[in-house]
């Protein structure tokens, strides 16, 4: 029944089914098929909520989301846009995620560090070295965050300057910043 309900024809009723879905599974995506359908029917209804709720549960899919956000991010025209729906990518982390939806800018924001959040540090340094060089250079900031291992495993990658820079536009440890001295960068306050 539970998969009729989220192969019905209308959409309000797939958002209902899935959103009862995920409250009935106590927040954990169920596997297979019916995790499919409940991925689809939530993005599908544009339910940022709700997306933001499955990204911040279940690190695989967060993993893969964020996977396909930075694909998306480095093929757009301008940097900031939030990336239109895009094809089926295929995944070893998390089959079946068919499109990505499209939200405003400040609840793509919102959702990115709901995924990032659920991800470990493993899987953020995975992304690191996995995404276009291109991605969206805030994308590779928020993947390092304050971590100065992440931050060496992004200065390692031959990225442009700027994505280089963009995790020292926080608050930076005293670590980071010399990391990217030590590399050739000047930091705003040097000499």
């Amino acid at each position: 029944w539970q998969c009729r309900l989220l192969r019905d024809t209308n959409a309000r009723v797939r958002a209902a089914a899935a959103t009862g879905l995920w409250r009935v599974h106590g927040g954990i995506r169920p596997s297979g098929a019916l995790g499919r359908l409940l991925w689809d029917a939530v993005v599908e209804s544009a339910d940022a909520s709700l997306l933001q709720e499955l990204l911040g549960a279940d690190r695989m899919v967060a993993r893969a989301w964020v996977l396909q956000q930075a694909r998306a991010s480095s093929t757009q025209r301008s940097v900031g846009e939030v990336p239109p729906q895009r094809e089926k990518v295929e995944l070893p982390l998390a089959q079946g995620i068919e499109h990505l939806g499209d939200f405003s800018s400040w609840r793509y924001s919102e959702l990115l560090i709901a995924a990032i959040t659920a991800m470990t540090v493993e899987d953020r340094r995975d992304l690191i070295l996995a995404i276009p060089a291109h991605a969206d250079r805030k994308l590779f900031g928020n993947l390092v965050g304050t971590d100065p291992d992440l931050y060496r495993a992004l200065l390692e990658r031959t990225v442009p300057e700027t994505t280089h820079l963009e995790p020292l536009c926080g608050e930076p440890s005293e670590r980071m910043i010399q990391m990217a001295r030590e590399l050739g960068y000047s930091i705003p306050g040097d000499g």
